[in-house]
């Protein structure tokens, strides 16, 4: 396997075409080498949390870095959501679920201990998705880096502390402060790992309470299926028809940013009804929009009251379900 640095050194001067069959080799590659390459995800449509405050999700990402060390997984990146969890792995099929049940205990174990009784059996992902092309693998991880991006406004993909997203294409000093993870006090360890001999690999580094994504993740091979970073933050930002079938495919509630709802509502009004502002549309045409933001693009009712200047008792009508947030 061509370490993914190396792979963007070589890279730099390539022309488009020589760069696809690059990307293309190291994908083939990887499927060869690892068994197989996954998107796990827990099921994103639960009415749970099990991340509240900014110390669950560090106990998250320690749960899942200590989890994939046990269990000889490779995690390409990974997404560390309120009542749900995504994650590329590169393994075989059977390795996803020995990683799933490494998680669950010391996720068990923690509910407990805050006397908090929740049944992780709904937490189970039914099934990881195979990744069977390059195509795919971009789309998934993409998805997955842009996952907490679109809850949470604070952060930019680049900045975010609980999502891999945030060393993708990021060249400052990521482990600037940190220690290694076997350096810390043994007790620490022992609390963090939940196991009376814990052990994690050398180049674990630990900081502000968790252990760092760019030393438990394989971001560079992760970053190996891009043409370049241009290539890489270009689907980052665009392409919401391909996250709206993504999300509906896994269930998750939220597929894009404010912003992004934005466009893409004014877009559907510009190419299907020749209007620049989608809430100067007629009323059988708003109806139509409204439906397309609540089914395909998850927006709330909140969202399809201000985009489309609609009356609420006709939308809580229609979607009695969704969020007035």
């Amino acid at each position: 396997m061509v370490a993914g640095n190396q792979v963007r050194t070589n890279m730099a001067n390539l022309s488009y075409f020589e760069k696809e069959t690059q990307c293309e080799f190291q994908f083939r590659n990887t499927l060869e080498e690892f068994g197989g390459l996954w998107h796990y995800c827990t099921p994103g449509e639960l009415n749970m949390s099990v991340n509240i405050t900014p110390e669950d999700y560090d106990f998250s990402v320690n749960n899942l870095a200590i989890s994939a060390a046990e269990t000889g997984v490779t995690i390409l990146t990974d997404s560390h959501m309120t009542n749900h969890l995504h994650a590329l792995l590169a393994c075989r099929r059977e390795q996803c679920f020995a990683l799933e049940d490494a998680y669950l205990y010391r996720l068990g174990k923690r509910l407990l201990s805050q006397g908090r009784s929740v049944s992780l059996e709904q937490f189970r992902c039914k099934e990881p998705i195979p990744i069977t092309d390059l195509t795919m693998a971009r789309n998934e991880a993409v998805y997955i880096n842009r996952n907490r991006y679109v809850v949470d406004p604070r952060y930019t993909p680049f900045s975010d502390p609980w999502s891999g997203a945030s060393v993708f294409f990021n060249v400052r000093n990521n482990e600037a402060g940190s220690i290694a993870f076997n350096d810390l006090p043994f007790r620490t360890k022992r609390e963090i790992c939940m196991r009376s001999k814990p052990v994690a690999p050398d180049t674990y580094r630990f900081r502000e309470g968790r252990i760092l994504a760019s030393s438990y993740l394989a971001y560079e091979l992760g970053e190996s299926f891009f043409r370049d970073a241009h290539h890489y933050l270009s689907m980052l930002t665009r392409k919401a028809e391909i996250y709206s079938e993504v999300a509906k495919r896994l269930g998750d509630s939220i597929v894009l940013t404010e912003e992004e709802l934005y466009q893409a509502v004014r877009q559907i009004a510009i190419d299907k009804y020749g209007l620049k502002q989608a809430s100067l549309l007629p009323p059988k045409a708003k109806m139509e929009v409204a439906a397309t933001m609540h089914h395909d693009y998850k927006a709330t009712n909140a969202q399809i009251l201000r985009m489309l200047k609609l009356d609420p008792g006709v939308i809580g009508e229609l979607f009695p379900s969704s969020s007035v947030k």
